[in-house]
C-alpha cells in the first residue's frame, strides 16, 4: 500500500538501536496513504500502529486513529492537541532531528503537493515511554499548525515543499532549517526559536527551480555549514553561509563550473580522495554520467564536533538497569555523516575511572549509557572524535546514588585488628560483574563467613561465602 521515496532512521524508543520512519507520497501522487513507522527489535522491524487499524487505499478515511500519531486523521489539519493529526501528507522526504531541545527525535515530512507536517516526539512528556498506546497518548504528535510560523512560513504555503534539511546554521546550539521550494517556489530558510518553533523565514536567491535535494557540509572549514542544491532541472548550486564572517545567516551563491550537474536526482558527501576535506558525488538522470565534484581546499577538516547539551541524571537507587545519557552533538557535516565518527563516554564512579562507547541515534543526538549498579558519586562527560581525528568534549555532569539494598546485621567486638567491616565495591544487583565484597580488620589469613539473602532474610536460596581476609 506505500509508494515512498525517502525514509529516515533513529532511535525513537531510546533502546540502543535504529527504528525506521517511513514516508509515502500515495499513488501517483494523488493518493493519502499514511506514512508509517517500524521499531526495531534486535534487527526484526515491527510496525508501531496501536489501533491496529489499516490505512485505505489509495485513500485513509478520515477521523481513522492508524498509525504511530495522537489522535484521528484530518486532510490538513491545523490541530496541535494531540486530538487530530495529518499522517497522509503525500511525503515525499521524512527527516529526524530533535527541535525543541529535549533530547529525543522530531520528524519534519516535506510534501510537493500537500502541506507539509511536523511531529513531536512525545517520549519525555509520556513518562520516559510511548504512552499508553492508544489513540489519546501515543509516541508522536502532530504539531505543525505551531511549529511553522511567521510570515512566509510553511504552514502558509502548502503545495510548495519538496525536500528538507535541518543543521544550525547560526551556532546557537539549534536545529535550524532549509525548506526546499517546489518548482516555481522560492526556497526557504528558517531559524528555530530554541524550543522547535520554526520563525524569521528567508527566501533564497535564484532558487525557484526544479530541485530534488539539499545537503550540508562546511565546505571552506571556516565553522558554519554551507547548503548544496541537488538541481533536476538546472545547474547544481552552492550557497555559502555568510554567518562566522558577518555573525548572521546570509546564504550567497557560489558558481560551480558549467555543465556540471544538469540533472541530478541526488547527491551524498564524503571523502573520497582522502585528503580530509569532503567531496561531492552527484547521480545524474537520463543515462548522464555520475559527477564528482572534488574539493580543492587540500586541507583536513579542523572543526572538532561540538556537544553542547548533554544530559544530567537524576538521582536514584541502584539498579540492574544502565542508566541511559543522550547528548546534542554537532559537527559542520550532514547529522547523518555522523556515523562516520565515534563516541566514547568517560566516566568516574568515586574517582575511579571508567568508559563506554557511544553511539550516534539520529538527527542530532547520540545515546551513551551507564551501568545502573555503580553507587557513590559519580562525573560523566561525552567525547566524540570525527573521521580525520578531531575530538570535542561535553561540559562534565555529576550525580550521587546512595548505596541501597545492602545491610549488615549484627555488631563485632573489636579484636587485636580492630572491628570486622564488611563493605562492597558496587551495588548487589543482578548480572553485576564488578560486584565484590570485602572484609577489613581480621588477622592475615583468618577465614571469614557472608550470609547473602533478600532484604527481608526470606529469600529461597542464599549465598555462603567463605575466604581469606580481603575479597570474597
Amino acid at each position: 500500500m506505500d509508494w515512498s521515496c525517502q525514509c529516515d532512521f533513529a532511535d525513537v524508543d531510546h533502546d540502543g538501536d535504529d527504528d525506521l520512519m517511513h514516508s509515502s507520497y500515495g499513488q501517483a501522487f494523488s493518493g493519502a496513504v499514511m506514512s508509517r513507522m517500524f521499531l526495531n527489535n534486535g534487527g526484526f522491524f515491527s510496525e508501531y500502529n496501536p489501533s491496529a487499524q489499516i490505512s485505505g487505499n489509495p485513500n485513509i478515511a478520515p477521523g481513522s486513529g492508524a498509525g504511530f500519531l495522537e489522535g484521528q486523521h484530518q486532510t490538513n489539519t491545523t490541530d496541535t492537541t494531540g486530538l487530530f493529526h495529518d499522517i497522509a501528507n503525500v511525503s515525499l522526504d521524512v527527516d529526524f532531528a530533535d527541535f525543541d531541545g529535549d533530547f529525543d527525535n522530531d520528524i519534519q515530512a516535506s510534501s510537493r503537493d500537500t502541506q507539509q507536517r511536523i511531529f513531536q516526539s512525545r517520549w519525555y512528556e509520556n513518562g520516559e515511554s510511548y504512552g499508553n498506546e492508544v489513540a489519546t497518548t501515543r509516541l508522536y504528535r502532530d504539531v505543525t499548525g505551531s511549529w511553522l510560523l511567521g510570515p512566509g512560513g510553511l504552514a502558509q504555503l502548502p503545495g510548495a515543499n519538496y525536500d528538507n534539511d535541518f543543521h544550525d546554521m547560526d551556532n546557537d546550539s539549534d536545529v535550524d532549517g532549509y525548506f526546499l521550494g517546489y518548482i516555481g517556489t522560492q526556497d526557504r530558510w528558517a531559524v528555530n526559536d530554541g524550543s522547535g518553533h520554526f520563525q524569521s523565514f528567508q527566501t533564497v536567491p535564484n532558487s525557484a527551480n526544479d530541485d530534488n535535494e539539499t545537503d550540508w557540509h562546511d565546505f571552506d572549514h571556516d565553522g558554519d555549514v554551507d547548503p548544496f542544491i541537488s538541481a533536476f532541472s538546472g545547474a547544481d548550486r552552492f550557497y555559502k553561509n555568510q554567518y562566522v564572517e558577518t555573525s548572521s545567516i546570509n546564504l550567497t551563491e557560489v558558481q560551480l563550473g558549467q555543465g556540471l550537474g544538469v540533472q541530478t536526482l541526488g547527491s551524498d558527501m564524503g571523502d573520497m580522495d582522502n585528503d580530509g576535506d569532503i567531496d561531492i558525488i552527484c547521480a545524474e538522470d537520463s543515462g548522464q554520467n555520475e559527477v564528482l565534484l572534488r574539493n580543492n581546499i587540500n586541507v583536513p577538516d579542523p572543526i572538532a564536533p561540538r556537544i553542547d547539551q548533554i544530559q544530567q541524571l537524576a538521582p536514584g537507587n541502584p539498579s540492574s538497569t544502565p542508566r541511559r545519557i543522550i547528548s546534542r552533538v554537532w559537527d559542520n557535516i550532514n547529522f547523518e555523516y555522523m556515523k562516520q565518527a565515534t563516541g566514547t563516554l568517560n566516566f568516574t564512579v568515586n574517582g575511579n575511572p571508567h568508559s563506554a562507547h557511544a553511539k550516534y541515534t539520529g538527527g542530532n543526538l547520540w545515546r551513551s549509557v551507564i551501568p545502573g549498579y555503580f553507587y557513590g558519586n559519580i562525573s560523566y562527560s561525552l567525547t566524540v572524535s570525527d573521521r580525520v581525528g578531531n575530538a570535542g568534549t561535553s561540559a562534565v555532569k555529576a550525580v550521587v546514588i546512595p548505596l541501597q539494598g545492602f545491610t549488615t546485621f549484627g555488631t563485632d567486638l573489636p579484636g587485636c585488628h580492630g572491628a570486622h567491616v564488611l563493605g562492597v565495591g558496587t551495588a548487589p544487583t543482578v548480572n553485576n560483574p564488578e560486584f565484590s565484597m570485602t572484609c577489613t580488620g581480621g588477622p592475615a589469613s583468618s577465614m571469614s563467613l557472608c550470609l547473602v539473602t533478600d532484604s527481608q532474610g526470606r529469600a529461597s536460596t542464599s549465598l555462603v561465602s567463605e575466604s581469606r581476609s580481603g575479597p570474597m
